[in-house]
C-alpha cells in the first residue's frame, strides 16, 4: 500500500510539475518556395494558436515590390497537429525570384482561442526561447513571438 501511495503522489509531482514547465517555441519553414507554390510550416505551439504568416526583405537586403501590386504582405493560418498551411501567399506573385525572409507572428496570447490560452497563459506566461520577446508591456499583452527566417524565392516552375 505505501508503494501504491508513493507511485501516485510522484505521478502527480511529475503531472504537476509538466504542466507548468513553459513550452520552447519554434517554428520551421522551408528554405525556398516558388511564386506560385503553397507555404506550409510546422511549429509545437498548440493546437488552434493563430499566426500571422507573411514575407519580408532579409536584413541588409532590398524590398523589389512592384508598385501595381495590391497583393495582401501576410495571411492568418490556424496551428494544427504541430503544421500550418499548406495555404498561397498572394505576395509571392508581385516579387522579384531573390532573398527574402519568412516573418510569423503569433497573435497577441489573450486573443487566442480559449484552447490556447489554457496552454500559453492569458499573458502567454507558459512560452519561452529565442522566438519569445519581454518588453514593459509584456505584462498585459503577453510577450512577442516572432520568428524571422531566411528564405530564397525562386521563378514559377
Amino acid at each position: 500500500m505505501k508503494r501504491l501511495v508513493f507511485f501516485v503522489a510522484l505521478l502527480v509531482i511529475a503531472l504537476a510539475t509538466d504542466a507548468q514547465s513553459p513550452l520552447n517555441v519554434w517554428i520551421k519553414m522551408p528554405p525556398t518556395i516558388t511564386q506560385d507554390g503553397l507555404v506550409a510550416g510546422t511549429t509545437d505551439l498548440p493546437d488552434g494558436t493563430i499566426l500571422s504568416l507573411g514575407i519580408r526583405a532579409r536584413p541588409g537586403f532590398v524590398w523589389h515590390l512592384d508598385p501595381a501590386c495590391t497583393a495582401d504582405y501576410s495571411v492568418r493560418v490556424a496551428v494544427v497537429h504541430g503544421a500550418f498551411g499548406p495555404v498561397g501567399l498572394p505576395i509571392l506573385e508581385c516579387l522579384p525570384p531573390g532573398d527574402y525572409a519568412w516573418d510569423i507572428v503569433m497573435q497577441a496570447s489573450f486573443m487566442q482561442p480559449s484552447k490556447v490560452i489554457a496552454v500559453i497563459g492569458k499573458t502567454g506566461d507558459g512560452l519561452a526561447g529565442p522566438l519569445v520577446k519581454r518588453d514593459s508591456r509584456s505584462d498585459i499583452l503577453g510577450p512577442d513571438v516572432e520568428a524571422i527566417i531566411p528564405m530564397t524565392l525562386v521563378g514559377a516552375q
